[in-house]
């Protein structure tokens, strides 16, 4: 995983953002997740699936964290490693149409540390600053950040191995579990930045 140090960084966000803290695999692992191509569990081109049974174009991969409380929908050319049972990396391949250094992860507490969007966004955004060096706020704006669930979304920028990076998260909590869909890429790389929110938009709540 090249996302070492950033890699780090969102562990102790998630921890952090836990009233009861667990202990953690760090080893990429995916006996307690399931890895999935094709809409029916097996290899195939039909693409995956939604909530409403449409096929997602363009996002053949499926990955269902032990969490249970999501279903990560991706495109072939990333990869899901598992960190802990609560939050999953989606890192490009050396050959995929996005830059290396982009990023998605995504994270559920099941007992976060605060049941209103914005504190929980708060104290997920102090986190991030403790955690990244070079740390940014660019902006933190409550509203519709995923679907129709009412949240915060949060932008920034923050230093990777020398390179300036901009990370948008949204954080909002939803059947009293936490949940926080962020991804990163350099800055002004518009196309990066909707395959990525594609992700993210794509995700399904599980609960």
């Amino acid at each position: 995983m090249m996302w070492g140090a950033f890699g780090a960084a969102m562990m102790i966000v998630a921890l952090g953002c836990k009233k009861k803290k667990t202990a953690i695999d760090y080893a990429p692992d995916y006996s307690n997740g399931t890895d999935t191509t094709g809409s029916n569990g097996g290899s195939g081109n039909s693409g995956t699936s939604d909530t409403t049974g449409k096929a997602v174009v363009g996002l053949s991969q499926t990955y269902n964290p032990k969490s249970g409380l999501v279903r990560i929908h991706y495109p072939s050319e990333l990869v899901a490693n598992r960190d802990s049972d609560n939050l999953t990396f989606l890192e490009p391949m050396r050959s995929a149409s996005v830059d290396v250094k982009s990023l998605v992860t995504i994270t559920t507490n099941g007992d976060p540390i605060s049941q209103d969007p914005g504190e929980y966004a708060r104290v997920l955004q102090g986190a991030r600053a403790k955690a990244l060096t070079g740390y940014r706020l660019i902006s933190t704006t409550p509203g519709h950040c995923y679907k129709d669930q009412q949240g915060v979304e949060t932008r920034w920028e923050f230093d990777e191995g020398g390179t300036k990076m901009q990370g948008r998260a949204c954080a909002f909590v939803h059947h009293k579990h936490g949940y926080s869909f962020m991804y990163a890429f350099k800055p002004g790389n518009v196309g990066d930045e909707s395959k990525l929110h594609k992700v993210v938009d794509a995700t399904e709540l599980t609960d």
